[in-house]
């Protein structure tokens, strides 16, 4: 067990370096916040860059700024008002979740319900985009398996390189696939 949460805290503070290099030249952020403990409570609200790690990490509060999370099971319950980078085995963005930036994550297991106003990026084993979920932009999948439930909506283009992929939702422009079998039962608009 100490093995996994050693190589969570090696893999947040790589992507926490990667992505403070990449976004360095822009000058966006001088300060950062780095909450003690695996949750950010309801009610609560950091004005602010937020770094989380642990275990079982849950946002439940309001984040004004960026947020970077990883753990073993990454759950987001709040708002981010900002993109959000997120790394782990088991990852859930919920319902009530609302991202008002892009989304980036890497994990083995992502279901998405919330709302995302700008792009989605995924790298996972299994994708599931849920009967709430609504992505502003465009999405970017590379993975094994994409499932994109009824009611599921991406704003713009959806780009898919993986083995398979049954599609339900509603994709309002164009659909890219790259793999062995898709299944499509929803609408792409063009």
């Amino acid at each position: 067990m100490p093995n996994i949460i050693n190589q969570n805290k090696k893999w947040g503070i790589i992507l926490a370096i990667a992505l403070m290099l990449t976004l360095g030249g822009f000058g966006i952020a001088s300060a950062a916040e780095f909450p003690s403990g695996e949750v950010i409570p309801a009610g609560e609200t950091i004005d602010d860059d937020v770094f989380i790690y642990g275990e079982n990490v849950v946002v439940d509060g309001n984040v004004n700024g960026v947020l970077f999370a990883t753990g073993s099971t990454v759950t987001i319950n709040g708002a981010v008002s900002g993109d959000a980078l997120i790394a782990g085995e088991t990852i859930i963005v919920t319902e009530s979740a609302i991202i008002d930036g892009n989304l980036f994550i890497v994990g083995a297991d992502v279901t998405l319900n919330g709302n995302v106003s700008g792009s989605l990026f995924v790298g996972s084993s299994d994708l599931e985009i849920g009967p709430s979920a609504n992505v502003g932009r465009n999405a970017y999948f590379g993975g094994f398996n994409l499932t994109a439930k009824e009611g599921s909506t991406i704003g713009r283009d959806l780009y898919v390189g993986g083995y398979q992929a049954v599609l339900s939702g509603i994709v309002e422009r164009d659909l890219s696939f790259g793999g062995a079998a898709i299944e499509l039962n929803g609408r792409v608009g063009r």
